[in-house]
């Protein structure tokens, strides 16, 4: 999904933000306290991380647009417009200036969240330092840090500030501007072509939106199809398409090709506000999830006795698994949705792998396992980008499978690696771009590729 190496980005900035306030709640006599220490602190890491942290917004930002340029332009039978990519570049970079103010407001909010969890940790005293300490350190990664903050206005007329958190903020910058730029791409293409979009549908949209999603509209007036800006209330920022917390895709839509997107709640059983209280409850179990992760990462990283972290952590996934099993018509796992920043350590960065062209003399097609057990090719004269090293050589996590692929493949035990990376896979009769797992060791090369996911 859009936002996914963004977040994880700023993921592992928060972590070394908490992980200093942690390390200062454990080592500092708890009744002192050094704030313009601390702030120096947050404003080194700030400045020796904005130009990583902007660098990942804006090229994962790019590539996605230009991914959805290129599917839309497939789909209409005509070639990208050249000023397309410039757009899409401009639309990044202006978002990655966005994300340089949500790290800047991190690092403030941190300063705050330490001056407050030493309040805390004295007024725990009585439990004695060890245990004030390490409640604090709990409750303060729970927490997390805020990305950046608005007012809401109640129904009643009263208002409330909200803090949004860090991985919902600036998941949240980078979707909207990747839909809103998506878009206008996705008009700009039809008006070369056919005229005509397609609207995907949400498992769980506001009653407002279930009007207008998954049908097909002209972007000029009149005619056959409704006109798309008028039906879908293109503007208003709670009831139309592109509005606040909208996910509802665009897409080119050829009446020779026919319909894109499909309803998933059709055939279930669910009606819409059922779909809704299931996809709510699983949003909650995510975000218990998270928050004990955090807490977890930062205890270990003040030198901290975790606890019953881990414990709750399996008891909450458990609880996760038995909602998603008893609604697996419309649910299914969203891991990302779980994780949080892993120690720099737990991964490591690999090479780009090149897929040849079956007219190349070193071309082999590549298999890959599909969700479902068939099998698709790896789309030729594609690159497996963004590669990483999750388990095995070079990296904290071993590889669960290690004696099947041993005995299988042969090969040093100790040079198997799994990898992860971002691929395209030919399916559908089309090109489409997913993350991908292997296993891969140097005498024998890589095998047991499978898909993980779809990004469209």
């Amino acid at each position: 999904m859009v936002g996914d190496e963004s977040a994880m980005a700023f993921g592992m900035f928060e972590r070394a933000l908490l992980g200093r306030i942690a390390k200062a709640l454990a080592t500092e006599a708890v009744d002192g306290q050094d704030v313009a220490a601390m702030r120096r602190t947050c404003q080194r890491l700030l400045a020796g991380s904005l130009p990583g942290l902007a660098a990942a917004v804006r090229s994962e930002l790019a590539e996605a647009l230009v991914d959805d340029a290129v599917r839309d332009a497939r789909i209409a039978g005509i070639a990208v417009p050249d000023s397309m990519a410039a757009s899409a570049e401009a639309a990044a970079a202006s978002c990655a200036a966005s994300s340089r103010a949500v790290a800047g407001s991190m690092a403030d909010d941190a300063v705050r969240l330490y001056v407050s969890a030493k309040q805390t940790a004295r007024m725990r005293m009585r439990r004695g330092a060890d245990d004030a300490v390490r409640s604090t350190v709990a409750d303060l990664a729970e927490r997390g840090l805020t990305a950046y903050s608005y007012v809401r206005r109640n129904h009643d007329g009263t208002t409330v500030q909200v803090d949004v958190p860090v991985d919902v903020g600036i998941r949240r910058t980078v979707c909207d501007t990747f839909y809103a730029r998506a878009q206008a791409q996705s008009v700009e293409i039809a008006g070369e072509s056919t005229g005509l979009v397609e609207v995907s549908f949400s498992r769980s949209p506001r009653k407002s939106h279930a009007e207008w999603q998954g049908r097909v509209y002209a972007i000029k007036p009149g005619g056959r199809y409704p006109y798309f800006d008028d039906a879908c209330h293109v503007g208003d920022p709670v009831d139309g398409f592109g509005g606040y917390n909208c996910q509802h895709e665009l897409r080119v839509y050829d009446p020779r090709i026919g319909r894109m997107f499909s309803n998933p709640l059709e055939g279930t059983g669910y009606t819409r506000e059922e779909a809704r209280r299931a996809v709510g409850r699983q949003r909650r179990l995510e975000n218990d999830i998270r928050k004990l992760k955090r807490r977890r990462n930062a205890l270990e990283d003040a030198g901290l006795d975790t606890g019953n972290t881990g414990a709750l952590i399996r008891a909450r996934q458990a609880e996760l698994r038995t909602h998603i099993a008893e609604n697996s018509a419309i649910l299914r796992r969203e891991r990302w949705r779980e994780q949080v920043a892993p120690n720099k350590a737990d991964t490591m960065r690999a090479d780009d792998v090149f897929i040849p062209r079956s007219l190349s003399a070193s071309a082999k097609p590549t298999n890959v396992r599909m969700p479902d057990g068939t099998m698709a090719r790896l789309s030729e004269g594609t690159k497996i980008t963004g590669v990483k090293v999750i388990a095995g050589k070079g990296v904290k996590r071993n590889i669960d499978d290690i004696d099947y692929l041993v005995c299988r493949y042969g090969g040093k035990r100790g040079g198997w690696q799994k990898k992860r990376g971002t691929a395209f896979v030919d399916d559908l009769g089309m090109s489409r771009k997913c993350e991908i797992h292997w296993y891969e060791e140097e005498s024998v090369g890589a095998v047991e590729h499978k898909l993980k996911r779809f990004y469209y």
